[in-house]
């Protein structure tokens, strides 16, 4: 029986000691809290407001790398399957260096081929575009006519409305 006193005594100051504990965590992760609030708010926002405003309104454009034609800097040993074959996936002329060779201006070969095709379709006279979308719509019904029709015949009557009889 003493014993039994004994362990629910202490699991009586051990829950005491729990709570005090507890109450002080949480005192000090509340001040903790503050402090790093406090922080954020006075010295991180302005800091980042001070670097945007410095860099969007008196921002200096990065002046363009002189390209040098050394050997070790453009190991190829085959083309890459984009573009010319020369330049990376994702090659920005305005920071990556390029050849003296290369003109800022497109050529044809290095207009894309998206490019033109919508260049030729703005081009176009829409009552050639509407006569070419009319066309293939006839072509595209006709083809339909012919699809049905066989499998009419390899499957036994066919409606017209797209259902089986």
């Amino acid at each position: 029986m003493a014993r039994l006193l004994r362990v629910g005594w202490q699991a009586v100051r051990y829950a005491s000691n729990y709570t005090e504990s507890a109450a002080r965590e949480e005192a000090h992760a509340a001040s903790t809290m503050l402090t790093w609030k406090r922080i954020s708010l006075f010295v991180a926002v302005p800091v980042v407001g001070y670097l945007a405003w410095k860099n969007l309104i008196h921002g200096e454009h990065m002046e363009e790398k002189e390209y040098f034609p050394w050997p070790h800097l453009r190991i190829r040993n085959k083309p890459f399957p984009w573009g010319d074959g020369d330049k990376s996936l994702f090659h920005n002329p305005h920071t990556n260096p390029v050849p003296l060779s290369s003109s800022s201006e497109p050529t044809e070969a290095k207009v894309s081929l998206l490019s033109r095709l919508w260049e030729q379709y703005l081009m176009d006279d829409p009552e050639v575009r509407e006569k070419e979308l009319n066309d293939h719509l006839l072509y595209m019904q006709r083809r339909r006519e012919q699809y049905l029709a066989k499998k009419k015949i390899e499957r036994g009557a066919y409606s017209t409305d797209g259902h089986y009889n």
